[in-house]
């Protein structure tokens, strides 16, 4: 933990207002979609993360869950769906 008690304002490095408050929107975003994320069901939480956020493919994701290619895409297609809908609620 560092200790700014002693430092001189002039000497601080923060940041701008305006990068403190792009900090604080994405900040809230992120908080916003994991807790849209949170609230889908476990097996479409799971091909979300696969495939959104890790990259991965869907042959990829079938040889890691056993799910069919047909299935795997259906979830992709309902979570993202139930996704926008939840965060065109929030606006």
């Amino acid at each position: 933990r560092l200790n700014y008690a002693n430092t001189p304002p002039e000497n601080l490095d923060l940041p701008d207002e305006s990068n403190l408050q792009h900090s604080i929107e994405r900040r809230d975003r992120l908080e916003v979609a994991q807790k849209a994320l949170d609230m889908l069901p476990k097996r479409q939480q799971e091909v979300v993360k696969l495939y959104d956020f890790e990259g991965r493919s869907v042959k990829e994701i079938q040889v890691e869950t056993g799910l069919t290619n047909v299935n795997i895409r259906v979830l992709l297609s309902r979570a993202h769906q139930k996704l926008k809908n939840l965060f065109n609620n929030e606006e």
